[in-house]
C-alpha cells in the first residue's frame, strides 16, 4: 500500500503539471473512494477537488485492509464512483459535459455485493455480452454490471491489478467492459516489490496521458 500510495501520489503530480496553466472552470478534477468496509460500505476519501496537494495528502492516509471476510466491495465501490461522480444534472457531483474517468485498484477478487440475483440476472440478459460469467458468478457479474452502465455513458474504466494473485482474467472482462482493454486484457501491475511503484507510476502516467483520456472536454 505504500508503494500504491506513492504512485498516486506521483500521478497526481502530472496531472498537476499539466493543469498549471488551464483555465480554473477547466482544471481536472479527481475523487478517491475506497470500498473496503466489511460491512459492504465506501469512503469518500477525497471529495472532488482541484486541489491536488490535499488529494496528495489524502493518498497518505490510505491502507491496506485484512483479507477476511468480504472485504473487496467491488461493485459497491464502482457503483459509489458512477452515482458521485456523474454530472450534476443527473444527480452527481460531477461538472455536466466534462469526461469522466474510472481507475479501479484492486487484486481484482471481489467477494462482497448487494445487488440481488434478480438484478443481475435481469441486467445481464438484457445486455448480452460475452465478457459476463456463465453459470451464476453473481458476485463477478455485479461489478462487470456497473462498468458497463459506465461505458454506456461514454465513460472509460481502467481496471489496474494491485499484487501477486491479481485474478487478471477478472479485470480483462472488466477492461474490455470498460473500453480500455489492450489486445483484449487490462493494464498489468506487477507482484515483484522491486518495481511495484514504478510499475504503477507508469501504469497510471499511461491513463492519464492516453488522448483518449482528456479528463476535461
Amino acid at each position: 500500500m505504500h508503494s500504491c500510495g506513492r504512485a498516486l501520489i506521483s500521478t497526481l503530480k502530472v496531472i498537476q503539471d499539466r493543469n498549471t496553466h488551464s483555465n480554473p472552470v477547466q482544471k481536472d478534477h479527481v475523487a478517491i473512494i475506497t470500498f473496503d468496509r466489511l460491512s459492504n460500505g465506501t469512503t469518500l476519501i477525497q471529495a472532488l477537488t482541484d486541489d491536488y496537494q490535499a488529494a496528495m495528502q489524502s493518498c497518505k492516509r490510505l491502507q491496506a485492509c485484512a483479507d477476511k471476510g468480504k472485504s473487496t466491495a467491488t461493485k459497491v465501490g464502482l457503483k459509489a464512483a458512477r452515482e458521485y461522480v456523474q454530472q450534476e444534472r443527473d444527480g452527481g457531483q460531477g461538472r455536466n459535459n466534462v469526461n469522466k474517468v474510472v481507475v479501479l485498484l484492486t487484486d481484482g477478487l471481489p467477494n462482497a455485493y448487494l445487488s440481488s440475483i434478480n438484478e443481475i440476472s435481469n441486467y445481464r440478459s438484457g445486455n448480452a455480452n460475452g465478457n459476463f460469467n456463465a453459470g451464476g458468478y453473481h458476485w463477478l457479474d455485479a461489478p462487470l454490471m456497473q462498468t458497463k452502465i459506465m461505458s454506456r455513458k461514454g465513460w472509460q474504466v481502467y481496471p489496474v491489478g494491485i499484487g501477486l494473485g491479481t485474478n487478471y482474467q477478472f479485470m480483462d472482462r472488466m477492461a474490455r467492459m470498460g473500453g480500455t482493454a489492450q489486445g483484449g486484457q487490462s493494464l498489468r501491475g506487477s507482484g515483484n516489490p522491486a518495481v511495484y511503484e514504478a510499475t504503477l507510476r507508469e501504469l497510471f502516467r499511461e491513463i492519464v496521458e492516453v488522448p483518449l483520456v482528456n479528463l476535461v472536454q
